[in-house]
């Protein structure tokens, strides 16, 4: 009987070894797999901060040229504004002509009145000093947008959009 005892704790031995190496090897497996994950998860890191870093090098170079078309944009509203003033120069130049030609017409139509010819002529006279003025506002805008354009602030057309990197 102690032989059959013996037995039985040698065979419960056996299988108590043979239970420690199956947990150990499966525990070897899970740690093999636990820091190929590990490495795995620092890779996928390290690409996520090289996307991240490369993400905000582009925002910084979308941001600077965001601020570039601001500046542009200011630059071609002042133009827009000087363009605006020329041509309300121009529609008053020709009101003052508009205004000389009707002077002129009452002058000949009236030719006997001498007060109205005097008031045609005060007309004409006041007419062409604001047609004086208002060439003089034209030549101001056209100064100052030469000015602009000897300076780059405006282009001339396509190929100053081609030298642009």
């Amino acid at each position: 009987m102690t032989g059959e005892i013996e037995l039985a704790a040698l065979v419960i031995s056996l299988v108590v070894a043979l239970i420690a190496v199956l947990g150990y090897l499966a525990n070897r497996k899970q740690i093999r797999m636990g820091a190929e994950q590990i490495a795995m998860s620092q890779r996928e890191a390290e690409t996520a901060r090289e996307q991240l870093e490369t993400a905000q090098k582009q925002l910084k170079v979308n941001q600077e040229k965001l601020e570039i078309a601001q500046k542009q944009l200011k630059v071609h509203e002042e133009n827009v504004k000087l363009v605006s003033k020329a041509v309300q120069a121009v529609m008053a130049i020709a009101d003052s002509q508009r205004k000389q030609v009707e002077a002129l017409a009452r002058q000949v139509d009236v030719a006997g009145v001498f007060k109205e010819r005097e008031a045609a002529v005060k007309e004409q006279l006041a007419a062409m000093q604001k047609q004086r003025a208002n060439w003089n506002i034209l030549a101001g805008v056209a100064k100052a947008l030469g000015w602009a354009y000897d300076r780059g602030l405006i282009g001339g057309g396509d190929e100053d959009d081609e030298a642009e990197p």
